[in-house]
């Protein structure tokens, strides 16, 4: 729903690599064009990291899709 506050997190720690930038991303589409507000940080191996997002989305234009996505580690990283 359009003018409505959304939050959206995770919880990540990498499996194989001491440290890596990791982004947790809403794709917000409409008919005016598209936003992808996220949150990102380092993560690590040793200890949990949340990241977590408030997002309203905008009553201007008609909402057609929103789509969550991970951008993050280098091929290969593994992560929880």
């Amino acid at each position: 729903d359009v003018g409505v506050a959304y939050r959206y997190s995770c919880w990540v720690k990498l499996k194989n690599a001491s440290s890596s930038f990791f982004k947790l991303s809403l794709q917000i589409v409409k008919d005016t064009g598209t936003e992808k507000p996220g949150a990102s940080k380092t993560v690590s191996d040793t200890s949990w990291t949340k990241l977590e997002r408030i997002v309203t989305i905008s009553t201007t234009g008609t909402l057609t899709d929103v789509t969550m996505s991970i951008e993050g580690p280098a091929a290969g990283v593994e992560y929880w």
